[in-house]
């Protein structure tokens, strides 16, 4: 076939039109697609600045309430005011858990909220009955300081949004869709601000116990692959559904994965999973406590970490959260408790808490008791009617003692009173409270 000039030329022109309308379509396409990013980004931004504002609003007016609260005097304006405490913490929990931040960073800031609801829980039964002790009310004092400081520094933070210093988007762009962004950066600063956060409230006997945490760095160092298998494996998922988290340093470094609706941490020394958490819905109950407990202990066996026994449960929200701790020569060990959290929709595992296990889970010998249980027992209020008795390990300042632990009811008031099983020396007395957030250990 022969071509004439006329001909290419015609050829010419048909390819310039279709290079043109492809480059064309082509940056238009790039233009929509950051355009699209660009709508993405705003409705990240907009998500949010939505929860961060409702969270320092609520913590903001937190702290109004418990300035009321260290000076209210009439029980009915008491009870009140601790009523929308309980409001308000339950509000900002939710709101800072669905944030993407990595949970070490924000574990300080959780706890106290959480424990801060469980005290005006308390607060606001007592108050119907009567005053608060001089004790409670120097709690309330702590709350409040530990509250100001915590504020203030989120009040910088709005300064920031506010002047727009700070793309909360950012959070999510890194590459590899790691809680790596500015947001993380700040409440990982924030975890390390000084701030007086009090013990108040246990959610069970001991569960926030730590000792000298050598036994964190005894074990032998995992690498991050191993670290994701293991992870994997005791979620009962595919590696592949893991992506790369900011890994925990400090007293207890650890491998951070992410993964839908929730992260989770592997031990660098031992391989031992350290946090686990499923942020996704849990709807309404089907199963039992006695038949979530039962999905907890085949959970607590898959960790083979040798004979464990559930000590504690609190229900709410659909959900119960376990106590479990090693038993050795029939002593229940409290320091090494691991808290495991069972969804009451399907029985599924949606958090696990194994700090105080890695920290403090060593080789022990428990020698026998030089007292029985029996001779304990005298050493129990009498008029306290005993419905549970075991030996046990508990923390005691920084020292472990060996003790009888009484479970009973007086004046329809349940306790736990604790008896040294060698010197006979009650060492701890706890109450029991019944809340709508389950029951909580005083």
């Amino acid at each position: 076939m022969k071509y004439t000039k006329e001909g290419w030329l015609k050829s010419l022109a048909v390819f310039s039109v279709l290079l043109v309308i492809a480059l064309v379509g082509a940056i238009a396409g790039l233009i929509s697609g950051a355009n699209e990013r660009n709508r993405l980004n705003a409705r990240i931004n907009s998500m949010l600045e939505s929860r961060l504002y409702n969270i320092i609003y609520e913590m903001d007016d937190i702290e109004t309430n418990l300035s009321k609260a260290a000076v209210v005097t009439s029980g009915k304006n008491a009870a009140r005011i601790y009523s929308e405490l309980c409001s308000l913490s339950g509000k900002a929990e939710q709101n800072l858990s669905a944030m993407p931040i990595s949970h070490q960073a924000v574990e300080n800031s959780l706890n106290f909220i959480n424990k801060l609801g469980g005290f005006c829980e308390y607060a606001m039964l007592k108050s119907v009955d009567g005053d608060l002790s001089q004790e409670d009310r120097e709690g309330v004092e702590k709350l409040y300081s530990a509250c100001k400081s915590l504020n203030q520094e989120m009040r910088e933070l709005s300064e920031q949004l506010s002047s727009g210093e700070m793309d909360l988007a950012a959070v999510y762009i890194d590459g590899e869709g790691n809680n790596s962004g500015l947001l993380n950066d700040y409440w990982s600063y924030l975890a390390e601000a000084d701030i007086d956060y009090p013990t108040l409230i246990y959610d069970g006997p001991f569960s926030d116990s730590e000792l000298d945490g050598r036994a964190a760095t005894d074990r032998e160092e995992i690498s991050r692959d191993e670290a994701r298998r293991l992870a994997a494996g005791l979620l009962g998922i595919n590696e592949i559904q893991l992506s790369e988290g900011t890994d925990i340093e400090g007293d207890l470094p650890c491998y951070c994965f992410n993964m839908e609706n929730g992260s989770v941490s592997i031990s660098k020394q031992g391989g031992l999973l350290e946090w686990y958490t499923n942020s996704r819905e849990i709807k309404e109950a089907k199963l039992t406590s006695e038949e979530a407990q039962i999905k907890a202990e085949e959970f607590l066996d898959g960790l083979g970490y040798g004979e464990m026994e559930v000590v504690w449960g609190s229900e709410y929200d659909n959900a119960v959260v376990f106590n479990a701790a090693p038993v050795v020569n029939q002593a229940v060990i409290y320091p090494d408790l691991i808290k495991i959290k069972i969804a009451l929709d399907d029985g599924s595992v949606v958090g696990v808490e194994g700090r105080s296990y890695i920290i403090n889970n060593k080789e022990r010998q428990i020698n026998q008791p030089s007292h029985s249980v029996q001779e304990a027992a005298q050493k129990v209020f009498e008029g306290l009617e005993v419905e549970r008795e075991q030996l046990c390990l508990i923390p005691i300042y920084e020292e472990e003692r060996l003790c009888y632990e009484f479970t009973g009811i007086y004046n329809d008031n349940r306790y736990i009173i604790y008896i040294d099983a060698d010197t006979l020396e009650e060492v701890n007395v706890m109450r029991i409270i019944k809340t709508d957030i389950g029951d909580l250990v005083l």
